[in-house]
């Protein structure tokens, strides 16, 4: 389905020439050049965003036995970077670009095509894929994906793809049996993380190196019950990532750590970033039968932390000048006095610096 803004009105479109609506779409997104990208089960279409005419599409190829290849899982990015799986297990990474001997441009001509580079088959089936390209602060946005990253299915692992070639250069095995649902790499605050949500609600923070062939820590977080989806975004020029579930989460990076801040909505499927001149600087929301559109305010850097005493607290005071907070505690104790035994109670004060 497709709907068009009218001012703050949104109305249904029955059909747009480039697109196809008549199978699942996979992904939809822009790519530079102000076309749009849509990947379906059947095909790749590049879409003029102006005229909404097709430019170029691509289908993955037939075999002897399955004449009706389908496209089981996808992935790009805005510099038309593309990552499909077919067939079940076979991975393509196609480019957008100008055709061999012609002259690169910034805007659509008939010289733009959808180019193979290369194609890998898996040893297990696809569950997931991911082509972020991992920026740094001191690199801009026009840094493409170097790698793209490969969820599987019954080794339950992630396997790291060296790009233009495919050629795994890093494997993680998640353990368990549950599957990695959605994948992202992302750079905060000059830290690469692959991030992996799973099909029950965990997720996963992964650390890579440099290089990004190794992992230098893991570590594993319950957000909800249900499979996440993971979606880059930013607010205020600050890049976050929203994890879409029965419990959306919204992290981000605060003195190189990750932080976790809970959003006022409950399951959700699906988030985009999404401009327009009615929603400026927004993101689109998608739950099981609504679509929403809304701003994230500024997020609370709230931080919980539990120290545990071992005794009753009965009293708490606050000292904001030394940013200390005193507690009276009461312990009660159990002994033997020769006629049976008694209980006596004692007191004590803690102090907890802030």
């Amino acid at each position: 389905r497709v709907l068009s803004i009218t001012g703050e009105e949104l109305e249904e479109i029955d059909s747009i020439d480039g697109f196809d609506m008549c199978h699942q779409t996979l992904f939809c997104g822009n790519i530079i050049g102000n076309l749009i990208l849509q990947i379906t089960t059947k095909e790749i279409n590049v879409v003029d965003a102006e005229t909404l005419s097709l430019i170029c599409s691509w289908h993955p190829p037939s075999s002897d036995n399955d004449t009706n290849v389908a496209i089981n899982v996808a992935a790009a990015n805005i510099h038309g970077q593309i990552v499909v799986c077919y067939s079940g297990n076979k991975v393509a990474y196609l480019s957008y670009g100008p055709a061999a001997g012609s002259t690169p441009t910034t805007t659509p001509t008939p010289t733009q095509q959808l180019h193979v580079i290369s194609t890998v088959e898996m040893k297990h089936d696809v569950s997931c894929l991911d082509i972020s390209p991992l920026f740094n602060s001191s690199s801009k946005d026009t840094n493409k994906a170097e790698i793209c990253a490969v969820g599987q299915w019954t080794d339950v692992s992630v396997r790291l793809l060296s790009l233009p070639t495919l050629t795994e250069i890093h494997a993680v095995f998640l353990g368990g049996d549950t599957i990695a649902r959605s994948l992202l790499l992302i750079n905060l605050e000059d830290i690469n993380y692959l991030l992996c949500g799973l099909g029950d609600g965990h997720l996963f923070t992964i650390i890579l190196d440099e290089e990004k062939k190794a992992t230098l820590s893991r570590k594993k977080i319950a957000l909800g019950s249900q499979p996440i989806a993971l979606s880059l975004f930013k607010s205020k020029n600050v890049t976050n990532v929203f994890a879409a579930s029965d419990r959306p989460t919204i992290i981000y990076s605060s003195n190189r750590k990750l932080l976790y801040s809970n959003v006022n909505l409950k399951d959700i499927m699906q988030v985009t970033p999404f401009h327009s001149e009615a929603f400026p600087e927004s993101i689109a929301l998608a739950s099981y039968d609504s679509l929403t559109f809304g701003t994230i305010d500024a997020i609370q850097k709230l931080h919980v932390r539990t120290i545990h005493i071992g005794e009753m607290p009965r009293r708490i005071a606050h000292q904001e000048a030394t940013r200390t907070i005193m507690v009276m505690t009461c312990k009660t104790s159990y002994g033997d006095d020769g006629d049976g035994g008694h209980m006596g109670e004692g007191g004590a004060v803690e102090r907890y610096y802030g």
